[in-house]
């Protein structure tokens, strides 16, 4: 199925896939840690809670203890409420020592009023006191039986006891108090009160009831805060102390709290906030819907980006597609690439590799056509270089008998060489030769010339054995050797000298070259350069020089003939080049052996 599909949907799959993979583990990874870090931030904020309430508490305690320790410490008091009973009666002397252990009792509890009520009083029902409400009951052993805390307090001696809040017993305004009691002496107790109104300020102060409830209660199940409620709503003896972030039902709502404990250690008190599991999530499930709407958009995002660099990375091949179909092959595609291209360094280059390829392929077709053309017209001169060929070889065969007979050797050889050279030259003249066979029509040649003008010339022809049998264009030797006499000896003195050679290159073992020297007058700087830009045309156009040369006819253009057919033959594996020596010039065929291509 998805063969069917085109580039640009599979890059747009492709991309989408994996942005959207991506875009998931980030996502996720972000709102894992995101959501830990706010429950950490969560627990932080409940431990720096839990502290302050539990430093509160201490504090008010500490405040209500001292003033009980210093009743308990001073030697008037004590003095005063040890046996016999103390004098309570109306008289002037028992006022005024009352009056002095009432300013003690100011004086304890300072100029702030840290307590809101401090009472001494024995189990005749004798007390003293001090502070803000004065509306005390005439009689407090008729209270006694409400205060069940005073035999608790007397079994503990002089330690501290905690009493929890309740309505005081000692005033008509039945006031919420909470208190620190103390055993004086067998008979008498010290208590100092504090409204409950205030330790509920201290607590509820920077807590959201509703999200946060907060119990304080002793060992023995006792309840401090808050106020009225019956019991704990959970198993306090299961919920140790420093249970942090622990999960329990809460027994009168059966709703899951997260719980954290922390236990003074001044009061002994445990403190425990219950949170309701939602409510401690929330912010977490804002997160969650915040990050699936971020990720909603992201994706959204993600398939407009992916759509968008689809078509981006897509478009100039469809652009390319499209121009590569509307080349015809008689037209040429534009060099430099279209500017639809020029953004795509890689389309541009399959854009300039696809107009090298059409090229190659243009030149490829000329060639052919050119090589057509050149075998029609080979074939057309051979049919007139073959009118009667038999009379011609018997006529210069009977020449040199005749020769022979009359003991003319020389005129005799000339007769063979030529029968030779014309033999060579019309036998199917467009087919390709070994290298021997041109260089033996190259030798009788030459052989002619040394007879027309003996000692004044000299020649030498070499032929590496091992490229005896390589292919080559028939007559492409001779020009040249026509060449050196026709130019080349015609101003210089003899003796002549003319070299020809065929051999492997030393420096490149898949090339081997065929090279043509004379001592002659050398060429001029105008003709060498004339003919190296002939040579650069062959090389960079050569489809158009090759059908000029060939629109001229075979054997009439001399070397450039040649080089036209060199080109022909070879096409891009042969290089020309074309020197000045020290006496002379030296022309050069490089070829590369079609095996090493």
């Amino acid at each position: 199925m998805l063969s069917r599909l085109s580039i640009r949907v599979k890059l747009f799959l492709a991309f989408t896939l994996c942005v959207n993979i991506i875009i998931g583990l980030l996502s996720y990874l972000y709102y894992r840690q995101t959501a830990d870090v706010i429950y950490l931030r969560n627990r932080e904020a409940t431990q720096q809670m839990l502290y302050r309430f539990v430093t509160s508490i201490d504090r008010m305690y500490k405040d209500l203890d001292r003033i009980s320790a210093q009743i308990l410490y001073n030697n008037d008091i004590a003095a005063y409420f040890s046996p016999p009973e103390p004098d309570f009666d109306s008289s002037y002397a028992a006022f005024v020592k009352v009056q002095k252990l009432t300013n003690l009792l100011e004086y304890f509890n300072g100029p702030q009023m840290t307590a809101k009520r401090i009472l001494v009083f024995n189990l005749n029902g004798d007390y003293i006191d001090y502070g803000l409400n004065w509306d005390t009951y005439p009689s407090l052993r008729e209270r006694f039986h409400q205060a069940s805390w005073i035999e608790d307090t007397l079994a503990l001696g002089g330690e501290k006891l905690l009493v929890p809040p309740r309505p005081t017993e000692w005033q008509t305004t039945a006031e919420v108090v909470f208190s620190v009691a103390r055993r004086l002496n067998a008979h008498t107790l010290i208590e100092v009160q504090q409204p409950y109104a205030l330790l509920e300020q201290t607590l509820t102060e920077g807590r959201d009831a509703a999200e946060a409830s907060l119990f304080i209660y002793d060992d023995d199940g006792r309840i401090f805060y808050p106020y009225g409620a019956a019991r704990i709503p959970f198993d306090g003896r299961a919920f140790a102390a420093g249970a942090d972030g622990s999960e329990i039902r809460r027994l009168d709502t059966g709703e899951t709290n997260v719980a954290n404990l922390t236990r003074s250690s001044y009061t002994g008190l445990n403190v425990a906030l219950l949170q309701p599991k939602e409510a401690l999530l929330k912010p977490i499930q804002r997160l969650h819907q915040l990050s699936i709407v971020i990720i909603g958009a992201a994706e959204l995002l993600a398939l407009a980006l992916s759509y968008a660099i689809a078509r981006t990375i897509t478009s100039p091949i469809f652009r390319l597609q499209r121009y590569v179909r509307s080349v015809e092959l008689d037209s040429h595609p534009a060099t430099p690439a279209p500017r639809a291209f020029a953004y795509s360094r890689e389309v541009s280059d399959l854009y300039e590799t696809f107009v090298k390829m059409t090229q190659r392929l243009h030149r490829s077709m000329n060639e052919l056509i050119d090589l057509r053309s050149r075998e029609s017209t080979a074939q057309i001169q051979a049919l007139y270089a073959q009118t009667n060929p038999h009379f011609l070889y018997n006529t210069l065969t009977s020449i040199g008998r005749h020769a022979e007979e009359a003991d003319d050797r020389e005129v005799a050889e000339m007769c063979y060489a030529l029968t030779q050279m014309l033999r060579y030259s019309s036998v199917a003249p467009a087919a390709p030769v070994a290298v021997r066979e041109e260089l033996a029509n190259a030798r009788a040649y030459l052989e002619l010339m040394k007879l027309r003008y003996e000692f004044q010339l000299q020649f030498d022809i070499a032929l590496d054995p091992l490229l005896a049998e390589e292919p080559i264009p028939k007559l492409i030797v001779q020009p040249f050797l026509e060449n050196c006499f026709a130019h080349a000896f015609r101003q210089v003195e003899p003796p002549w000298h003319i070299s020809v050679a065929v051999r492997a290159r030393q420096d490149d073992p898949g090339c081997w070259e065929l090279s043509i020297a004379d001592n002659g007058a050398g060429i001029g700087d105008e003709t060498l350069a004339a003919v190296r830009r002939r040579i650069e045309t062959l090389r960079a156009d050569g489809d158009g020089e090759l059908s000029q040369i060939t629109s001229r006819g075979l054997g009439h253009v001399g070397i450039e003939n040649t080089l036209a057919r060199c080109r022909l033959f070879w096409g891009d594996r042969v290089r020309f080049n074309v020197g000045r020596l020290p006496e002379g010039t030296e022309i050069v065929i490089n070829v590369r052996k079609e095996e090493c291509d």
